[in-house]
Order: C-alpha cells, then sequence, then structure tokens
C-alpha cells in the first residue's frame, strides 16, 4: 500500500516575480545598488531590458545604453585608473578561494570587477556580431550587414563616436614615448574578449574611409533633402576629424595595410610620414654613435617602421598604377586611330 505523503510547495510559488521594465527603471536599480554582486547581476541582464518609456519618464536609446557600458568599463585593464585617495587602507572581502583563504581585494581592484564585467558584456553585446542564419553563406551576409550597420551608426552618432574614441582613448606610456590604447591591453595571450574589441576597433577605422554620403534623391521633399545635406555635412566633418585617430589605432594595431586600397589624402599620408619620422635608431642597434631621431624614411625603414614601409609601398604602388593607366589610356587612344586609318584606307 503507498503510503500518502504530504505534498511539498516550491517556496517560490509564493514570490510575485516580474522583469525590469526598461532601461529607466534599471538606470533607478543601479543608482541604489550598493554591493558587487547587485552591480554585477544588473550589467550581466542590461542588454536584455527594454529600450521603452512610460509617460512622463525621459526616454533613452540604444546608444544610451551602450555609452553607459563604455563609461563603466572605462578602466578594466588597470584598477590603478579606479583608485580614489579616500580609499586609504580598506580593503573588501570577496570570497574565498579553494583553499578556504579569505579573498581581499582593495576598492579600486572591486570597481575593477564592475568595470570588468561591464566591458565582458560589452564585447558579447556590441563588439561582436553574430548571425541568425543556419545557412553559412546567408549568415556570412547577414554578419556583414549588421557589422557594416553597426559601423555606420557609430560614425553617424555623435554621442557613440565620441564615447567609443574616448573609451579607446590614445596615450603614453609612463615607461615609454610610444602611444598605446586605453582599455586594450595589447598582451600576447588577449583575452576572447579583447580579441572580439579589437576586431571591432580596427573595422571601425577602416569603416571610416569607407562611409559613403546618404545619396539626396531628386524626388525627396525640401525638408528632407535640408536634414540629409545637413547630416552628410555633420558626419563629413566628424569624419574628417577621425582620421588622424584611426591612422595612430591602425599603426598601434599593425594593420596600416588596410588602408593599401584607399585614395589617401595629403593630410593622412602627413599623419603616417610624421609617425615614420618618429622612429629613432639605436647606437646599441643600428651602428650610429647616438641615439637620434631617423633623417629620412629609408632610415625608418631600417629601423622596422611600419609607417615608413607603408609609405614606400603605397607611393610606388600609387606610382605605378598611375603609369599602368597612362599606358591603358594610350593604348585605346592608339587603336582607335589604327581602327579609323584601317577603315578609311578600305574605302580605296
Amino acid at each position: 500500500m503507498t503510503e500518502n505523503k504530504e505534498l511539498v510547495i516550491p517556496p517560490l510559488v509564493s514570490r510575485d516575480i516580474r522583469t525590469i521594465y526598461n532601461w529607466a527603471e534599471w538606470i533607478r536599480l543601479w543608482v541604489s545598488a550598493e554591493t558587487l554582486e547587485q552591480m554585477i547581476g544588473l550589467l550581466h541582464i542590461g542588454f536584455d531590458v527594454p529600450i521603452r518609456s512610460s509617460y512622463g519618464e525621459k526616454e533613452y536609446t540604444h546608444a544610451d545604453r551602450v555609452v553607459f557600458y563604455l563609461s563603466t568599463a572605462n578602466g578594466w585593464a588597470e584598477h590603478w585608473l579606479l583608485h580614489r585617495p579616500e580609499d586609504g587602507d580598506t580593503n573588501c572581502l570577496i570570497g574565498r578561494d579553494k583553499h578556504g583563504n579569505d579573498v581581499v581585494k582593495r576598492p579600486s581592484e572591486v570597481r575593477q570587477i564592475v568595470a570588468r564585467k561591464a566591458f565582458d558584456v560589452l564585447c558579447q553585446r556590441f563588439f561582436k556580431l553574430q548571425g541568425e542564419s543556419a545557412d553559412p553563406y546567408r549568415r556570412k551576409s547577414e554578419e556583414e550587414d549588421r557589422w557594416n550597420s553597426l559601423l555606420k551608426e557609430v560614425i553617424t552618432s555623435q554621442e557613440l563616436y565620441s564615447a567609443v574614441s574616448g573609451f579607446f582613448y590614445l596615450e603614453k606610456e609612463a615607461s615609454s614615448d610610444y602611444p598605446c590604447i586605453r582599455n586594450l591591453t595589447l598582451s600576447r595571450e588577449p583575452s576572447h574578449g579583447e580579441v572580439l574589441a579589437r576586431d571591432f576597433l580596427v573595422s571601425l577605422a577602416g569603416y571610416i574611409w569607407d562611409w559613403k554620403e546618404s545619396e539626396i534623391h531628386s524626388y525627396d521633399s525640401e525638408k528632407n533633402k535640408a536634414e540629409k545635406e545637413e547630416r552628410n555635412n555633420l558626419t563629413r566633418a566628424r569624419v574628417e576629424g577621425a582620421k588622424p585617430w584611426a591612422i595612430d589605432v591602425l599603426v598601434i594595431l599593425r594593420e596600416l595595410r588596410r588602408l593599401y586600397k584607399y585614395e589617401l589624402d595629403d593630410a593622412c599620408l602627413g599623419r603616417i610620414r610624421e609617425i615614420a619620422m618618429s622612429t629613432r635608431l639605436s647606437r646599441f642597434h643600428n651602428h650610429v654613435m647616438e641615439d637620434r631621431p631617423v633623417a629620412t624614411l629609408e632610415e625608418a625603414c631600417y629601423c622596422g617602421s611600419q609607417s615608413a614601409m607603408f609609405l614606400r609601398a603605397y607611393e610606388s604602388n600609387r606610382r605605378e598604377e598611375k603609369r599602368l593607366r597612362a599606358i591603358f589610356e594610350a593604348e585605346v587612344v592608339l587603336r582607335e586611330a589604327q581602327r579609323k586609318v584601317q577603315a578609311l584606307t578600305s574605302r580605296k
């Protein structure tokens, strides 16, 4: 005979559980959060919270969310950037290791954990794009479309571009004259997130030369024409202003070769030349009596300057292209002349 057992009701049955309604509510929860665990949890689900507004609330956009995550992630790689003088000698117990010993962190290191979480979420939800189609060819096409759409969004939005370029700020290392990119460690063994962020940054820098103005059609209304022209002018100015930053980024990441296919203006070539000529000869490695800056591009090439070698190859390619185009155009003229001579001769 089966023994009657009292039905055990799960405790959660008595709980009313809802989701975060919108980004405005998420922000309120973030402001009121005081513990590491609360902040980590909120950052984990932040990109899943709907962007919508209730009556009387401030309206937010997707760009607002990305800007928030970028500002929160700033300093994830260097905890000293997150240090405050008033922290003093305070330590925080954040858990125990596998041996049961206390794991203690300084306040700046606890903030770094939060910043690192924000960076990891950005890598998966903003710097990385995933296709949804099972068809590999269609998926590749979808990924390219989304990728280009994302890059265009960053370039055409002053708010997003300022946040992204500010997050990947160019600065000089304390122990070196060479610039580096804040929030990218450029480690020989980068994390998966850093690889995604690096790929995004390289693509963004290259896209600056791929950007095209919005086409203004004859059938557009005068209002639409004026709006498109204004957007084009603003974005064009932003793109031109971004090119020096993009060149520096590509040099640091050793991806300058991506610019071979573009027609670079004098300002861009001048910036690359300036970087090349900042190379220094060392008396320990380059057979000179004293350390000194290079005097020519040839000396910079000898020192292994990526910028100098790019310039030499770029200028050579352009000269060869110009020569071959001139030959082609001359041959076209010659063949047309021969055709006319043959046609006139055959009338005899």
